[in-house]
């Protein structure tokens, strides 16, 4: 009877010796997968972020151009107003000596 029990207990021993090394091995299989996936996820985040940084700074650039042009055409009108309007007041003077 005790060598009855001794084997019973040596089989069920090395049946949960096979299963924690079966639980091992997936473990492992599992590890290896989530690993290359959180790895190739964060690869893509970066090429994303790295190219929506580049797109950002393209369209930041372009309308910093786009205020710089409009500040200069502002610019010019002003100065032709300016000129327009000093060539006005000359032309009333000068008509006002003609008068006198």
């Amino acid at each position: 009877m005790r060598g009855d029990i001794a084997d019973y207990s040596k089989r069920g021993w090395d049946a949960a010796a096979d299963g924690a090394r079966t639980v091992g091995t997936k473990a492992t299989e599992i590890y290896g997968t989530a690993s290359e996936k959180v790895t190739g996820a964060y690869g893509t985040a970066r090429e994303k972020l790295s190219s929506s940084a580049g797109v950002v700074s393209d369209a930041a650039a372009r309308q910093k151009e786009s205020i710089a042009a409009a500040i200069e055409a502002g610019k010019q009108a002003y100065r032709e107003e300016k000129r327009k309007a000093g060539e006005t007041g000359r032309a009333a003077t000068v008509e006002g000596e003609e008068a006198i």
